[in-house]
């Protein structure tokens, strides 16, 4: 059984319905290419309606990293100083936006993360890597690797601390995170902390949420995230590969920590769940605290989640705070709020400064750098 969706969160479905009916529908199917631009509009005209107010921080600065075969578009977001100055020299957050592969860009998440960077209180790298299908796999994954190892190499020039960096990322960005800290424990920058906002980590789309919830009520459809795999992928692939599908690593040992933030109703959701319980596994053992769903979601085993959870398991329920291992950087002081984020994809994490709050707090104080 799902959890009743926000107030806020059926209003705004409600206007994103209303919306897309005053488009009808067109007379033929959309080609592959007129599909893939209509998604990018779409992204677009989503970010506008229901991102965060944008916010001034002390600066921006657009730049290029240099990748394998091309010049990568990305942007520094530096704080604005709260009631302290700013130091010269903070932790940062990569972040590798969603889009299913075949779209976004620096608009469509400017909003949110420059709400992150000011509540985090560190410079955050936004990065725009090659889209499908003009560049497909592993274009993508190109990018946001040499993102990373050039900010590492790069780092004071940036005022970056070189020791303190956490990547992140949404739906499919949260794909290419997973797989970014994956490779970096394997041999690369040392990362603190890795971000994964309702990602997207198996590329057979084969788990059971997406069944369920993938009619494309809640935003995006089974069918769509289908198509934009195919976009992505080259034919023949074994999706089943770590290096295609994060959720498949048989190692997460050695990889960062992270907070993995997924919702109620969202085909995804299943794989965000499967991927903490697995990487609580690895880290933890399995002598841990295990929390049933109550109310939200019930199921016919127990599941493991990490130790900051503790001994809140009643608290946990009552709330109905549906997570299961959703990161050991979350601390239980904010349990409270954590059932907000299980409510709808894309529309429930960039909906307001609470989410966006909570997130910049996991990133402070995993990365180093200290709440005031």
């Amino acid at each position: 059984m799902l959890t009743e969706l926000d107030p806020q969160v059926r209003d705004l479905l409600k206007q994103f319905r209303a919306n897309t009916a005053q488009h009808a529908a067109p007379a033929t199917q959309l080609s592959v290419h007129e599909r893939i631009v209509a998604k990018r509009e779409r992204l677009k005209s989503l970010a506008s309606q229901v991102g965060l107010p944008s916010e001034p921080v002390s600066e921006t600065r657009d730049f290029v990293i240099r990748s394998r075969a091309t010049d990568v578009p990305a942007r520094l977001y530096v704080p604005a100083s709260t009631q302290v100055p700013l130091r010269s020299v903070t932790p940062a957050l990569l972040y590798y936006h969603g889009g299913g592969f075949v779209a976004g860009d620096l608009e469509t998440h400017d909003s949110l993360l420059r709400a992150l960077a000011n509540r985090a209180q560190c410079r955050v790298v936004s990065v725009a890597y090659r889209l499908a299908p003009e560049n497909p796999y592993p274009a993508a994954n190109e990018d946001v690797w040499a993102a990373l190892t050039g900010i590492a190499e790069h780092a004071a020039e940036f005022g970056i601390e070189s020791e303190q960096l956490a990547v992140g990322g949404d739906s499919a960005g949260g794909l290419l995170a997973a797989w970014v800290a994956q490779k970096a424990a394997r041999g690369g920058p040392r990362l603190r902390l890795q971000v994964l906002l309702y990602p997207n980590l198996d590329a057979t789309t084969s788990r059971l949420s997406g069944k369920q919830l993938g009619s494309g009520a809640y935003l995006v459809s089974l069918a769509e995230m289908t198509q934009d795999f195919d976009a992505f992928l080259p034919q023949g692939i074994n999706r089943e590969d770590p290096q295609v599908s994060p959720l498949f690593a048989a190692d997460l040992n050695s990889v960062a920590p992270a907070l993995i933030v997924t919702a109620d109703h969202d085909p995804l959701r299943d794989e965000g769940d499967e991927y903490a319980c697995v990487a609580a596994l690895e880290r933890f053992g399995r002598r841990q605290l295990a929390v049933e769903r109550t109310g939200a979601h019930r199921l016919s085993r127990r599941r493991p989640i990490r130790p900051y959870f503790k001994k809140r398991k009643n608290y946990l329920a009552r709330r109905q705070i549906s997570f299961d291992g959703v990161g050991r950087c979350v601390a239980e002081r904010d349990a409270t709020a954590l059932h907000v984020f299980r409510s709808v994809r894309k529309l429930q994490f960039p909906l307001n400064r609470l989410k966006a709050r909570l997130v910049a707090q996991r990133v402070q104080e995993r990365i180093g750098f200290q709440l005031n």
